[in-house]
């Protein structure tokens, strides 16, 4: 029985395994372009002065035109654009055999609903397909009814088509089956490669991030050899069983062979992951011990590649003496590391004031610098970790924590003209969404988005990736400002600037420290007519002395903000201009 109830609820939540990107688009292809040609072939061999034959020809056309698109881009939809097609479908019958009922017969056009129906009950979860089936029972009930239709005849049809709904459904999920382990329980590798396979395809079109664990237990052929075969898979069903219950939700395990397991962990980090996979490695039942491989997804890495990390990841861990964690790329857990800093409450964000050099020195905002006030070793600079939070995919946390933060500094402003800059990396402006997730916490902290400017550096325009660009326009959209931080010191196309949605460069200090007496700063005035020619605004960093903000200002720079205007301090202090001290370059 409990297996059963196990089956029930999984054909509840999920999709049976047959359905799959590429048989979404073969089977919708299929019923788009039958219903289209039957639909096409009864209007033409109509009398010529039947009524209904111009609307049966349209409808045709018009559902095989949906059948040519998704033969076409049907792999890149998401499924729940199938589900919508379905419901369409569905209300479009209704429309046509409620139109046409005094000049068709609506028990015909009603048949129609087959093809909607058996699409949903083979192609979608039962928590899906049901409502569908419900929608079309009570549509073709409604216009067979209003049509004089007894309600036995309807009864009668009505019952075939939900007996054969469930049927297909039941056969769609019972082929599940092929897919699980019949041991433990675990999906088999053929399931566990389909199900990687449509979480990548899944990431490829949406973004986010996802983590793989290969584990395996310790010495297992020795534990076979001296206590036998049937000890051995007692050993691994009492893994899986342990698995399953600390395993978050939305993760799959799957037994990929032997006694290797797979562990897919999606919207997870590598720190994440690392962590469930030490859970995992705690959890394993008597005195057998385990090893675990983590690696994680990164953008374009096929599924072949990812499990060849994670593979890595587990040999590194069983050469190193097994009972163990391996991380690939991440051999210190750095990732781990910094995760729980940010949980944990050890990183604080600075203000440094931005000042408008034309307005005497008048302070317009100020940029959020991150700290990580580490025990025991005092704080810890930016360079030191966000390079590692950017390879390991922290990067993600780190961002979160320092935008919600941002958001709720800007809440507070002492000013409703001042803004505060806050930096922004390319892996987070890769995932689709994030301007949305920008105007949540902005909403959350009751501030707006014209308190806020992003900053990205100039590598982040060197990426093809149109997302980008998308994520940037929507937050210039809702009134943030975006600007290019470390202008200079890369190697910027102008051509590829201009097409670029900014409104603000920030000049990169090398260039700002270039200035001294009797030497002519060329470079920082092609900047002013670049800048211009554009219509954006300039912001020298790096500002330290009195002269270099008086060259500054009389080259036409509008913003600056350095040591000698003020130092990063913690939100309070920073909104008070600190005394204009200069210091030199070893300060910083």
């Amino acid at each position: 029985m409990s297996t059963l109830r196990f089956d029930l609820d999984h054909a509840w939540r999920e999709a049976p395994a047959m359905a799959t990107p590429s048989t979404l688009r073969i089977s919708a292809t299929f019923l788009l372009g039958l219903a289209g040609s039957i639909a096409a072939l009864c209007a033409m061999v109509m009398p010529d002065a039947a009524e209904p034959r111009l609307t049966l020809a349209g409808v045709g056309l018009l559902v095989l035109a949906g059948g040519a698109v998704c033969a076409a881009v049907g792999h890149r939809l998401p499924r729940w654009s199938y589900e919508l097609l379905v419901t369409n479908a569905i209300l479009l019958v209704t429309l046509v055999a409620w139109v046409e009922r005094d000049r068709l017969d609506v028990l015909a056009v009603s048949s129609f609903y087959l093809l909607p129906v058996v699409a949903g009950a083979m192609q979608f979860s039962l928590r899906k397909a049901m409502p569908m089936l419900l929608l079309a029972l009570l549509c073709r009930g409604w216009v067979t009814i209003a049509d004089g239709v007894h309600l036995p005849e309807v009864l009668m049809v009505e019952g075939c088509l939900a007996g054969l709904a469930v049927l297909v459904a039941w056969m769609a999920h019972a082929a599940d089956v092929a897919e699980v382990d019949p041991l433990t329980g675990a999906l088999n590798r053929r399931g566990l490669e389909r199900r990687l396979e449509g979480t990548l395809r899944r990431l490829d079109r949406e973004g986010g991030q996802c983590a793989l664990i290969a584990m395996d237990i310790d010495n297992f052929k020795q534990v076979n050899d001296v206590n036998g075969h049937q000890y051995g898979d007692r050993l691994l069903m009492g893994c899986a069983n342990a698995w399953h219950a600390v395993l978050p939700e939305r993760s799959v395990l799957g037994r990929h062979g032997g006694d290797e397991f797979i562990v897919l962990l999606p919207d997870t980090s590598l720190g994440q992951a690392a962590d469930v996979a030490d859970r995992l490695r705690a959890a394993v039942p008597g005195e057998a011990t385990s090893s675990a491989g983590v690696a994680a997804w990164g953008r374009g890495d096929s599924q072949s590649l990812l499990l060849s990390r994670a593979d890595v990841a587990l040999y590194e861990a069983k050469s190193s003496g097994r009972d163990r964690t391996s991380v690939y790329g991440d051999p210190d857990r750095d990732a781990s590391e910094l995760e729980a800093a940010i949980a944990a409450g050890e990183m604080r964000v600075m203000l440094q004031p931005v000042v408008e050099l034309q307005r005497g020195d008048f302070v317009a905002g100020y940029e959020a610098l991150v700290r990580w006030h580490r025990p025991g070793r005092g704080i810890v600079s930016p360079d030191d970790f966000i390079p590692q939070a950017e390879r390991t995919g922290a990067i993600h946390a780190l961002g979160r924590w320092v935008l919600d933060e941002c958001c709720r500094l800007a809440a507070l402003l002492p000013e409703a003209y001042q803004v505060i800059g806050t930096n922004v990396s390319v892996h987070e402006l890769r995932r689709a969404g994030y301007a949305e997730h920008v105007s949540l916490c902005l909403e959350t902290w009751g501030t707006t988005a014209s308190r806020l400017v992003f900053e990205v550096t100039e590598s982040v325009f060197e990426d093809n990736d149109p997302q980008i660009i998308q994520n940037l326009c929507d937050l210039r959209e809702m009134g943030s400002l975006v600007a290019i931080d470390d202008f200079g010191a890369g190697y910027s196309s102008l051509r590829r600037i201009e097409q670029l949605p900014i409104d603000l460069i920030k000049v990169d200090g090398t260039l700002t420290r270039s200035i001294r007496e009797g030497h002519d700063p060329a470079i920082l005035r092609a900047i002013v007519t670049m800048a211009r020619s554009l219509g954006v605004r300039l912001l020298a960093e790096h500002v330290e002395t009195e002269y270099q903000a008086q060259v500054l200002r009389a080259l036409g720079y509008e913003l600056a903000q350095g040591y000698f205007f003020g130092r990063a301090a913690v939100p309070g202090e920073a909104y008070v201009v600190a005394p204009r001290v200069p210091v030199d370059d070893a300060a910083h």
